[in-house]
């Protein structure tokens, strides 16, 4: 008789008792993993297009995910340069990637960083009886960025610039190289774009070229018209032809978006009154 009711009570038991649930696992994330090497002879080059996943790239990235953060997939390469100093054994392609994993990777800055803290998305101004007046001087890359951003705040902006835009400024430098004829306001230093839009074009910035306000103005650069291999090039470099018509697109977004641009206008003082311009 025990072995009998023994068995009715586990039977009853197993009735009653909640279903035992699999433990969940961990959600998947996304990170950006930095100098992943991939030696040169097992790369494409730098002709492959940035979509182009090399097996030797995925083994890399599989290399520094390890078992523990199980590699899904390699979303997109962000960046791609040669390296090349003399101090290496043999040349090596290094790489910024952006991979999913089905684990949790540890956060190291600089070499391991999880995706989703990358960027902010920027407060936006919503209210227009509260429209903030910005006057923004200057239309170098600084002014035009700072324009471009607070009118997609929903700011009203006026952006001044003491030289012309880049078609008048162009036909003035012209003569300023054939007949020695400078006009003061409108040259190689003054004007639409600023002293570097006659330069080669060349892209630099000291405050993390893989940084998200640095990507983010990379692909506003490619949205005007510039190169996508921008967007991967461990040296990007717009060219000083691409650089007219990538401004001029950037003008015509302005003033979609509202911006009141005067050119050949200078800011001689400000006035003030209770502190207040």
């Amino acid at each position: 008789m025990a072995p009998r009711l023994l068995a009715l009570i586990t039977a009853a038991s197993a009735l009653i008792a909640p279903p035992r649930t699999k433990q969940p696992t961990k959600l998947h994330g996304t990170y950006r993993l930095y100098d992943v090497v991939v030696p040169q002879g097992a790369d494409p080059g730098a002709a492959a297009p940035s979509s182009q996943l090399s097996p030797a790239l995925k083994k890399a990235c599989k290399k520094r995910v390890t078992k523990k953060g199980r590699l899904r997939r390699v979303i997109r390469v962000v960046r791609k340069s040669l390296d090349v100093r003399k101090k290496l054994p043999e040349p090596r392609w290094t790489y910024v990637v952006d991979v999913e994993c089905a684990g949790a990777l540890a956060e190291q800055p600089g070499r391991c960083e999880r995706l989703e803290g990358l960027t902010v998305a920027p407060a936006r101004v919503t209210d227009t009886k509260k429209k903030r007046t910005v006057v923004v001087v200057g239309s170098g890359p600084a002014g035009l960025f700072a324009a471009l951003q607070l009118a997609s705040d929903g700011c009203a902006v006026t952006l001044i610039e003491r030289g012309e835009p880049v078609e008048r400024r162009g036909r003035d430098i012209g003569r300023l190289m054939a007949g020695r004829q400078l006009q003061a306001q409108s040259n190689f230093c003054f004007g639409e774009g600023g002293a570097g839009t006659w330069s080669d074009g060349k892209l630099t910035t000291r405050i993390g070229r893989n940084s998200g306000d640095v990507r983010a103005v990379l692909r506003t650069f490619v949205r005007h018209g510039a190169p996508s291999e921008i967007l991967t090039q461990g040296a990007p470099h717009l060219g000083t032809d691409g650089l007219i018509g990538i401004l001029k697109s950037l003008r015509g977004q302005l003033t979609e978006l509202g911006v009141d641009l005067r050119f050949g206008t200078r800011l001689l003082g400000l006035e003030t009154e209770n502190n207040e311009c």
